[in-house]
């Protein structure tokens, strides 16, 4: 590594906190990296031939689409971290990367910042491509899960310091920071060092700082993560308010499926580096595009039961583990007769169930349900609802009921699945067998 001769004292602390976070000096092979990776934690934009121009310093940028066409990122061995990637970010959308640790959501984040390099693809931003375009020249502020703030600076200092290395006027600093700090809740705590705040507040502070850059990007790399519960929560909305009063650009990466549901205007769901399901969080939650989108989105996820269909002699059914013969919803069997192809009895399929939708009776609204008969294993009282833990034949199942639904563990009793909001798979290849919008 070259030595890092030419980094101020400010910039040697700022390196030291993102190794506390994961960002280590062998990411930094020259002090031009070392500075791309601090125009990101710090907000600082470089340039060269002095200060900002003035039509970056005094606007507000046009917020920009962000478009990945046939992105990866292949490591040595042929490792594909992130594969065949087609994504676009609307302007001023709030869009979630979710997936579970090692699907590739924070490497994604990383090459749209320009701190990882794109193996294959093309990537734009505000239809400019950016492949090889320096992360401090791509205008994009990014906040980190670890906050990264320079811990002898104010609260104030920071938030400023992106500002001073621009050259901005002494006025336009106060203004945008106090702007800012208005906006997030800071106002108070503005001559404080980060030691002396709470987790939440530093994650403002670190928000803060990218506000005042007014960028044409935002990334959030799970910033809610050192928070507890209750903390996340609060947050979360905060940052959803921010989204509607600055309409702006907005990329998150969480594994939190809740803050997945709650925040995004359109959600990605990645696994293993590919994208399985690119939509709003509703569409997302009601017509999952594979298995692995029902189980992972959704709290408590879908539960699933091994059948087989028996297509003749009638309409269609499904013949469940349990032995007990479920008729398919017209309209999903209509959906999905174009996947199956020629149907015949004895081919498996994968019914997909939300926990909601196990009742203790039968739907009052005419819907057409299953009758199944489960032992009840496990019953957690959340106070609102409870969680009821069922077994049904092999098949590990979840309902949600009302509190004042009396059910006791090893109850043997009979619960109604809702078919008409069923969901059925293929159990080989995972994918949905129906609509998926």
């Amino acid at each position: 590594m070259t030595e890092i001769s030419t980094a101020s004292d400010s910039e040697r602390v700022a390196l030291a906190t993102m190794q506390s976070g994961g960002y280590h000096p062998e990411d930094c092979t020259d002090v031009s990296l070392m500075h791309s990776v601090l125009s990101l934690v710090a907000g600082r934009v470089l340039y060269s031939g002095g200060p900002a121009p003035p039509h970056i310093l005094n606007h507000w940028k046009h917020m920009a689409e962000v478009s990945l066409a046939g992105v990866s990122k292949v490591y040595d061995g042929g490792v594909r971290a992130v594969d065949k990637v087609n994504l676009t970010v609307p302007d001023q959308s709030f869009t979630v990367l979710v997936g579970p640790s090692g699907c590739g959501k924070s490497t994604l984040l990383r090459m749209i910042a320009g701190l990882e390099e794109i193996s294959e693809g093309e990537m734009t931003i505000d239809g400019a491509r950016v492949n090889e375009t320096a992360p401090r020249d791509r205008d994009i502020a990014m906040v980190f899960q670890n906050y990264a703030l320079y811990p002898h600076m104010s609260v104030y200092e920071n938030m400023a310091f992106s500002l001073k290395m621009r050259r901005a006027s002494a006025k336009e600093i106060d203004e945008r920071v106090r702007e800012a700090a208005d906006m997030l809740g800071l106002d108070k705590l503005l001559d404080r060092r980060p030691k002396a705040l709470s987790g939440g507040q530093r994650q403002r502070v670190a928000v803060g700082r990218a506000i005042v850059r007014k960028p044409k990007v935002f990334l959030f790399d799970e910033p809610l993560s050192n928070l507890d519960a209750k903390m996340r929560v609060q947050t979360r909305a905060e940052l959803v308010r921010l989204h509607r009063r600055l309409n702006a650009t907005m990329i998150y990466v969480t594994h939190d499926q809740a803050e997945a549901m709650t925040m995004g205007d359109q959600i990605v769901v990645l696994r293993d580096g590919r994208v399985q399901q690119i939509a709003a969080p509703i569409s997302v939650y009601n017509h999952p595009a594979n298995a692995f989108v029902a189980g992972f989105i959704g709290s408590p996820p879908m539960n699933f039961l091994k059948c087989t269909l028996v297509a003749s002699g009638g309409p269609a059914r499904l013949r469940c583990e349990d032995n007990g013969v479920v008729a398919i919803e017209a309209a999903l069997w209509d959906a999905a007769r174009e996947a199956i192809g020629t149907p015949h009895d004895g081919r498996a399929i994968l019914l997909g169930i939300r926990p909601e939708d196990v009742r203790p009776s039968p739907p009052v609204d005419g819907a057409p349900y299953a009758q199944v008969e489960a032992t009840v294993e496990v019953v957690e009282q959340m106070g609102a609802e409870q969680f009821v833990s069922l077994r049904i034949a092999s098949s590990a199942f979840v309902a949600r009921l009302e509190p004042d639904v009396e059910v006791r563990p090893d109850d043997r009793r009979t619960f109604f699945l809702n078919l008409g909001k069923a969901r059925l798979f293929d159990p080989d290849t995972e994918e949905a067998l129906g609509p998926r919008s």
